[in-house]
């Protein structure tokens, strides 16, 4: 909220709203299930992003260049105020959300009764 009251630099690829709408979906989606073929498609990899791409993610270090899918692509016309609610109206529901969280096809899983996510062992480096 307070970026969109005090005005935001623009970094990287999307805006604040798309950032937005991506987070919305992606907590819809650990919310309601993931599509079964994401599901499938991210068991295999689920080691390699676990060890290489989500440390990187949760330091802020994103990764560049990684096409993401095309249910989470957003809207070049999406405005920030609107994004805005329909956010702000998902993180509600998301924590009074009682029916538990879909483990997402990367790597971790949302809990719904915190702000946090949990993130599985990572194997020892040999």
């Amino acid at each position: 909220r307070l970026l969109l009251e005090t005005g935001y630099e623009r970094k990287g690829y999307w805006t604040l709203a798309q950032v937005r709408h991506h987070l919305r979906l992606t907590m819809e989606a650990n919310m309601n299930g993931y599509p079964g073929w994401m599901v499938l498609l991210g068991l295999p990899m689920r080691p390699i992003l676990r060890r290489f791409v989500l440390p990187r993610l949760l330091e802020g270090n994103s990764v560049q260049g990684v096409r993401t899918a095309g249910m989470f692509v957003q809207p070049e016309n999406l405005d920030d105020s609107s994004e805005l609610e329909k956010f702000e109206n998902c993180v509600t529901e998301f924590k009074r959300s009682t029916s538990g969280s879909t483990d997402t096809p990367a790597s971790a899983r949302c809990h719904a009764n915190s702000s946090t996510v949990s993130m599985p062992p990572t194997p020892p480096t040999t």
